[in-house]
């Protein structure tokens, strides 16, 4: 099971199953993951929840919709 790479999406949807209840042991049977990973996973989300945010959420696209925001509604746009 070396090598594997994951995505921002697999990994936050795992924690989010750890954080919801569901045990670890089911989640490694089931995604043929090691509990020590899972656990890393979860603990990196709980220091730095950013580190599994899309893209979108980077700083300068974060700006830019809210200039795009503050624009539409300048324009009278309900948003």
């Amino acid at each position: 099971m070396t090598g594997r790479n994951f995505t921002k999406e697999f990994k936050l949807q795992v924690v989010q199953e750890v954080l919801s209840g569901r045990p670890v042991a089911e989640l490694c049977r089931e995604h043929s993951l090691y509990a020590s990973l899972i656990c890393r996973w979860r603990k990196d989300y709980q220091q730095n929840w950013s580190i599994f945010t899309p893209k979108m959420f980077d700083l300068p696209n974060l700006e830019m919709a809210l200039i795009i925001a503050k624009v539409l509604l300048d324009l009278g746009h309900n948003i």
